[in-house]
């Protein structure tokens, strides 16, 4: 315990101190902490890009055409290949 030796004043317990020092420290870690969450996440991509979902709806259109072919479902098949076409017409459908 720490007394300033002036008469009146209180007496301040070093224990006091030291959690008021440890409690700045663990706030300052704190926020650095969350700076860095917040710069990765700001880095990271939001997600599927366009060419990704457009690849991805080809995909579906182009395996649920063979679905519908393989059934007998001529017509269904081929109105799903055209939409593959539609999507990228660059692609060997």
């Amino acid at each position: 315990m720490i007394r300033s030796g002036e008469p009146g004043d209180s007496v301040i317990p070093e224990k006091n101190k030291n959690n008021k020092v440890n409690k700045n420290n663990r706030m300052f870690k704190q926020l650095i902490y969350l700076i860095s969450f917040l710069s990765l996440v700001a880095v990271l991509p939001a997600g599927a890009t366009e060419t990704e979902k457009d690849q991805r709806k080809f995909d579906y259109f182009f395996y649920e055409g063979l679905n519908l072919k393989n059934a007998g479902k001529f017509d269904a098949a081929y109105d799903a290949f055209n939409h593959c076409l539609a999507i990228d017409s660059t692609a060997p459908c």
